[in-house]
């Protein structure tokens, strides 16, 4: 963590696109992959029974998400537009990544026992519900490095993620 106190640095900022600002970015952005890995790595594979466990869930996939962003949006400070670029389309992927665990999260075994097959559909709607906002973020993040054209190799993977909505790693 020392290394990324001094690496993130306003002292650091202050030379973009230097070797040193690129150096840094890219050690910053290799950290914040390290987030979105524990990001990627959770998934809620049993449903909640009970309001308290479902927001114990869902509190610990906002936590991870939430720390892989702000580890990219670190990285956008840095100076570096190509890890930059890097940060905003990794942004818009930790956004898609927890709106897919959302959308991923089972109905619970009881209520899929019980409940007719048009409650299950309105179940499932709800949950693609909470995740539409995220994917609304992810779209702006991959639609912002998509204008600023840092990097064509960011562009392109921009683009490809608003065509097909697929998150490498996710």
């Amino acid at each position: 963590m020392l290394l990324l106190t001094v690496i993130a640095s306003p002292a650091v900022a202050q030379h973009t696109d230097t070797d040193w600002s690129r150096f840094s970015a890219a050690l910053a952005f290799g950290y914040a992959e390290g987030k979105a890995a524990t990001l990627a790595q959770y998934r809620i594979t049993t449903s909640p029974t009970t309001k308290q466990a479902a927001d114990a869930a869902l509190d610990e996939l906002d936590r991870r998400a939430s720390e892989a962003r702000n580890a990219f949006l670190r990285v956008q400070k840095l100076g570096s537009p190509f890890w930059s670029a890097a940060a905003t389309v990794r942004v818009g992927d930790m956004f898609a990544c927890q709106a897919m665990v959302i959308r991923a999260i089972p109905v619970p075994a009881k209520l899929a026992a019980t409940l007719p097959p048009r409650a299950l559909v309105e179940y499932r709607a709800v949950m693609f519900g909470l995740a539409e906002p995220l994917l609304r973020e992810a779209n702006d993040s991959w639609e912002g490095a998509m204008a600023d054209h840092a990097s064509a190799y960011w562009t392109a993977q921009a683009r490809q993620r608003l065509q097909d909505g697929a998150v490498p790693g996710c």
